[in-house]
């Protein structure tokens, strides 16, 4: 067990949403090339830092998604989707996650009662679009896996678990949107920090006046 009680700081970047001391760091396997296996040193800090996320015990009042939404199907879909928006880079996949637990009550204030599964295949290109790195990603399944990605599926695992559980905080509470570099949103969207991220998040200017 880590002691996560001082604040997080990692090569000079502070994070507000974490606590610095000590961070963290089925048959299955594939060479698909566009998902990186590479563990340089600035991947290694980045592992670091999510662990650090999970922190807090785990409590029925912090959980993202209500525990009737919640079966291992769920977690499952939920572990694909943040792997194939973000490989394996961990800070999106706690970002992502938490985007797509905060638009869903949305989408059903608006449209009516979807499982939070099928709203999250409905969002996510991962689990449309036909391509051998997507049926890749959606052929991986829930648990342990062997061959060279192992080690890291097993990590998103247990953030999929952390998160499920509310044992991770929230690192962009204003955030309810993402995208790649090559994107551009309208104007309607102002850009906010998540942490050590890869992808842009952002944020609907007029949410972000109305909770200050």
């Amino acid at each position: 067990m880590h002691d996560y009680s001082q604040a997080a700081c990692v090569d000079g970047f502070r994070l507000p949403f974490l606590w610095c001391g000590n961070t963290w760091e089925g048959s299955y396997s594939s060479q698909e090339p566009a998902l990186t296996n590479k563990r340089p040193l600035a991947v290694r800090a980045l592992a670091l830092i999510t662990t650090l996320m999970i922190a807090l015990p785990a409590s029925a009042d912090r959980r993202p998604v209500p525990e009737s939404d919640w079966d291992e199907a769920t977690k499952l879909t939920l572990a694909q989707i943040i792997v194939g928006e973000a490989d394996w880079h961990e800070p999106d996949h706690i970002a992502i996650a938490f985007v797509l637990a905060k638009r869903w009550p949305q989408w059903q204030q608006a449209r009516g009662p979807i499982s939070f599964s099928r709203y999250i295949s409905l969002y996510s290109s991962v689990m449309k679009v036909d391509s051998k790195r997507t049926r890749w990603v959606r052929g991986l399944p829930w648990g342990e896996i062997e061959g060279p990605y192992a080690k890291r599926w097993h990590r998103v695992v247990e953030l999929v678990e952390a998160f499920g559980e509310g044992r991770v905080k929230d690192p962009c509470p204003d955030a309810v949107h993402w995208g790649g570099a090559m994107d551009r949103p309208g104007k309607s969207w102002e850009p906010v920090s998540c942490g050590l991220t890869k992808n842009i998040f952002y944020s609907k200017r007029d949410r972000r006046v109305a909770s200050r």
